[in-house]
């Protein structure tokens, strides 16, 4: 449990983020009809919102340093995942696509997060500190808010914009 101090840590931030992907993707699995375009409406949102916050200010302060390599790297996954994204926010559910594109961005994800957790995440906990993991952490909160303030609840057209575009670097 986080006190006041910390709650807004990037890298608690983050994880709480991998954790709540990882949640609707096991709730897509059991969801049917309407409720399934709900999950899946819900899990596209989450992840434009994840994707912006690494991708504007999580990763910039990681270019500079021994994972600038790695952050390159991610930078990439995040254009696959947004181009798979895109197809499926374009597709009818009932597509004969839908559920192999999904079952591909799911792998792609997984992968993902899981190296982050292991490569990207504890290093930065130890070169960040406690105070820069608390600054970043609220940075990455109030763009959180202002996407979905901006966006009016529907932010998923960051992911349409950005798809035709090479990865930040």
């Amino acid at each position: 449990m986080a006190n006041s101090d910390d709650r807004f840590d990037a890298v608690q931030l983050i994880e709480r983020q991998h954790q709540q992907v990882r949640d609707l993707f096991v709730r897509l699995d059991g969801a049917k009809g309407r409720a399934r375009k709900r999950v899946f409406d819900e899990l596209a949102t989450l992840l434009v919102i994840h994707l912006e916050l690494e991708e504007r200010l999580f990763y910039p302060e990681l270019r500079r340093g021994p994972l600038a390599e790695r952050v390159l790297r991610a930078a990439e996954e995040h254009l696959s995942v947004r181009r798979v994204l895109a197809d499926l926010l374009d597709l009818e559910l009932a597509d004969e696509t839908w559920k192999p594109k999904l079952q591909v961005m799911r792998e792609q994800l997984e992968l993902h997060l899981d190296e982050e957790e292991r490569e990207i995440l504890p290093r930065v906990r130890r070169e960040l500190g406690r105070e820069g993991l608390a600054a970043l952490g609220q940075e990455m909160l109030a763009l959180q808010i202002s996407i979905e303030e901006s966006a009016e609840g529907a932010p998923l057209d960051l992911v349409l914009d950005e798809t035709e575009r090479p990865a930040p670097a």
